[in-house]
């Protein structure tokens, strides 16, 4: 079965209890440079700190008091740090600093600050993952909304009352809902606006919530509000495409197993067919029995429906949300390595065989290893390769295959089940428990695959390959989570918080590759941190099924103002705004394959001080940029197209925000004497990159950074300034170092 993975988290954003700072007057200079809530909290800080708590521009850690800043600067990173401040994002000249409140004065009295403002709780919306995956730049600058494609969802239900998944007019915007809990049952378009216009009701629902969020990120267009919120606030990213839904069997219980999820997709493909249009399919699910090398049969499948020579047929999945869970152990084998693991006290459950924990290891085909079970009363349970040991002993039933059948079929290499049950009144033995692996082998993996009491591995943790299967599948794209959001308010009017969360960092619970053959997943990565989208009517907090739950003290706590949307995090929730981005990619050019649209993505990711250098397992190619991505298809299109425009045309840079290097692009109807040179804001030539008569078509114009010295230039906004004949056009560039 493969499990969702939520993850959420909360923290209340208590009012602060401050010793006043500064009180009395700031000097001249440093106070001009404080908004007026800043120089409030520094000099009369009871005045202004319950109101920065709430509004999010202040909270306490451990370390102490801290406000979220941002500032205008002519400096460095480097410098603020030096200030005491950590860097949380820097465009341009603009950072978002997490700062001490004692270090605000000296930042703001650093020479090259120029403003400093503290942090406003703005509506906790999806735009805030929507613009920071460029989904909405690339809707507004292309004018699409994933009209014509299809989002294909296959999760725990959908609450198709809703008014995020109908038209204006109310009419649903669901082609298809199949409910595989029912049997298979299908809800036609026709059926479902009946139900909708007072024909009745339809027998199904989503009592887990997951499925509506997931859609409403993909594919939502925000129409239903409440609590004086405009409509279209939390609308996803595609909030005119249409919707396929696959209910899976086991969705009330936030379950889904991989036949369901082969039935959903042969499902979405035949319809998409039937109604000729292209699609995208999310899957925001995962678990770790199999291989983690794209040889599970449900991998296999879906590698078989999309991929190269394939149009208009796209797959997402989650990378799941074990990236800080203790789940690993890998790495060579010289004479034997010993991982621990350890069951905690734990409270059995009735019945038998429900007392678990399962594990399952990989190691090469051609290897002899030997598997051996040490239990906390030192009862040691072997297998050797090619054995399999199964025993109810008095520390619960012990089960251990080691490929007790040879080398796996599917892939050539061996595989290992490891079970400890309660079969009969043995339960699980509660302490530390030792498996041994002994023999000569380069690399093995194991995996805790599941455990009904919460145990964990102790020792010989390898925090990669926590990438969930069937993300793991070769012709997927595969999504990881960055944080975007900390903070909200909920339908009860508290502010909180989620704890611990750098801005712009990786999510940690973020699974990371690389696969188990080695292949780098996830190849992107999108916001997925307090994500807001849709909140199923049958999914509210009190309901027996339902992942929003809150806490005795803040019941509500992931139930915005509006009480139709909720906020969420986990890959569960990243990877439907690249579902959603792609159905825009599709809407503009349906030909497209899965890899040419992943290819697209990786080639126009983000990159900056958080993601590192890139490609790497966590991160992948780095941040999704939707507009980054349609920017450079419209070069291609203008490269591929069978006739030219008419007219001058300069486009939009690629990338933009860049680092270290861009292309500028532009297009000549006739040939001409080009003058094409990069300026600073003062209006300084930089760099001239051109000069010369060149013929009509398509021409691309790479810009290093550098200026005519050969020197990287700082941080900051350019302009790029191209002359032909009587045709002048300039645009902005972006340079973040």
């Amino acid at each position: 079965m493969r499990k969702f993975h939520p993850r959420l988290h909360l923290a209340a954003c208590f009012m602060l209890t401050l010793v006043p700072l500064f009180a009395g007057e700031l000097p001249g200079p440093v106070a001009a440079k404080l908004d007026p809530r800043l120089r409030l909290l520094l000099q009369q800080p009871e005045l202004q700190k319950g109101l920065l708590a709430h509004a999010g521009g202040l909270h306490a850690t451990a370390e102490g008091e801290f406000a979220s800043v941002l500032v205008k600067t002519r400096g460095t990173r480097s410098e603020l740090a030096a200030a005491g401040a950590r860097v949380l994002a820097m465009i341009g000249e603009i950072a978002v600093l997490e700062a001490p409140v004692a270090q605000l004065q000296a930042i703001a009295g650093l020479p090259n600050v120029v403003y400093l403002e503290a942090a406003r709780l703005l509506r906790f919306s999806n735009d805030a993952g929507v613009v920071e995956a460029g989904g909405k730049a690339a809707a507004q600058q292309f004018k699409i909304t994933g009209k014509g494609v299809i989002v294909g969802v296959i999760d725990s239900g959908i609450d198709w009352r809703h008014g995020d998944f109908r038209k204006a007019g109310g009419q649903t915007r669901i082609k298809y809902l199949l409910d595989l809990s029912q049997g298979g049952m299908i809800y036609t378009e026709a059926e479902i606006n009946a139900a909708l216009s007072g024909g009745g009701a339809l027998a199904t629902a989503d009592r887990n919530g997951h499925g509506s969020h997931v859609t409403g990120s993909a594919a939502g267009n925000g129409l239903a509000t409440g609590a004086n919120i405009p409509a279209g606030t939390y609308a996803g990213m595609a909030p005119e495409a249409d919707i396929i839904f696959v209910k899976s069997k086991n969705g009330d219980s936030g379950n889904i197993s991989d036949a369901d999820a082969v039935r959903g997709l042969s499902f979405i493909d035949s319809v998409a067919g039937r109604l000729g249009k292209p699609y995208v399919v999310n899957l925001s699910f995962g678990g770790h029995s199999g291989a983690h090398d794209g040889s599970s049969l449900q991998e296999q499948a879906i590698d078989a429906l999309v991929g190269a020579g394939k149009p208009g047929k796209v797959i997402v999945v989650a990378a799941g949300n074990d990236g800080d869970n203790d789940i690993h152990a890998g790495g060579p084998v010289s004479n034997s390595v010993t991982v621990n693991f350890n069951v905690p006290t734990f409270t059995a459950s009735s019945g038998t065989q429900n007392d678990y924990l399962e594990m399952t290891a990989w190691y090469p085909g051609n290897a002899t290893l030997s598997f051996r079970l040490t239990a906390p009363n030192n009862a040691q349970y072997t297998a050797n390769s090619g054995v399999r040991f199964a025993q109810d002993t008095p520390n619960g039933a012990v089960i251990i295959d080691n490929a007790s059948t040879g080398a796996h079929p599917l892939n050539n290499d061996k595989e290992v089940l490891l079970q400890i049950f309660d079969f009969s009144s043995n339960l699980p033995a509660v302490g530390t428990w030792k498996l041994t692996i002994t023999g000569n082998v380069s690399r093995y993996d194991l995996w805790l695959v599941g455990s009904s009491m919460g145990a964990a591995l102790t020792s010989n943790l390898d925090t990669t390959r926590t990438v969930t299967i069937p993300a793991t599948a070769k012709n997927v794209i595969t999504v990881g989570a960055w944080n975007t959001k900390r903070t909200w308010v909920d339908l009860d009017n508290n502010s909180l918080q989620s704890p611990g969360v750098v801005l712009g960092a990786a999510g940690s619970f973020s699974g990371s590759g690389p696969t188990r053959d080695g292949r780098t997943k996830p190849e992107i990565s999108a916001p997925g941190q307090m994500i807001a989208s849709t909140l199923s009517a049958e999914a509210t907090p009190n309901s027996s099924f339902s992942i929003w739950k809150g806490t005795a003290s803040f019941p509500n706590a992931f139930i915005l103002r509006d009480n139709r949307h909720a906020v969420g995090r986990g890959t569960s929730f990243a990877a439907p705004l690249v579902t959603g981005g792609i159905a825009l990619l599709l809407e503009k050019n349906p030909n497209r394959d899965a890899l040419q649209i992943r290819n697209l993505l990786t080639a126009s990711a983000r990159r900056d001080a958080f993601t590192g250098p890139v490609p790497n397992q966590k991160w992948g190619y780095g941040k999704v940029d939707f507009l980054a991505a349609l920017t450079a298809t419209a070069v291609a299109d203008f490269a591929t197209a069978e006739q030219l425009p008419a007219a001058f045309a300069l486009l939009p840079n690629y990338p933009n925000p860049f680092n270290p290097a861009t292309t500028i692009a532009f297009h000549l109807p006739a040939a001409s004497a080009v003058d094409l040179a990069v300026y600073d804001l003062s209006g300084r030539r930089v760099q001239h990159l051109l000069a010369g008569r060149l013929p009509a078509g398509l021409h691309r114009v790479r810009w290093n950074g550098r200026d005519e010295g050969g020197n990287v230039v700082s941080t900051g906004v350019y302009f790029c300034k191209i002359i032909a004949g009587d045709w002048v056009a300039s645009q902005k560039l972006l340079l973040l170092q």
